[in-house]
């Protein structure tokens, strides 16, 4: 969004999960570009590691949920989802 835009944080219940979506209103990713997001060292910023995304799946995996992203030309959407049930966490680092 480098041009501004609005930036909207929702969270909701959805069947057995709790859904954190947050939604951009810029151009939208490649959709090349999204299948490859989290893979470690895939970046698009010039001065970018490509770990960030790849930390954050890690982290949400490890407390068994996932991240999914909706992209199009009006802006992209990552959904983090977490089951409702307990579960055992791995605690190994």
């Amino acid at each position: 969004m480098e041009k501004g835009g609005r930036l909207t944080i929702r969270t909701y219940l959805d069947n057995q999960d709790v859904v954190l979506a947050v939604q951009d209103e810029g151009a939208g990713v490649d959709a090349a570009v999204v299948d490859k997001l989290g893979t470690p060292f895939v970046t698009t910023k010039p001065q970018g590691t490509g770990l960030g995304l790849t930390v954050c799946y890690s982290i949400v995996e490890r407390h068994h949920g996932r991240i999914t992203i909706e992209s199009g030309p009006n802006g992209t959407t990552f959904f983090v989802k977490f089951p409702t049930q307990a579960a055992v966490i791995d605690g190994s680092c």
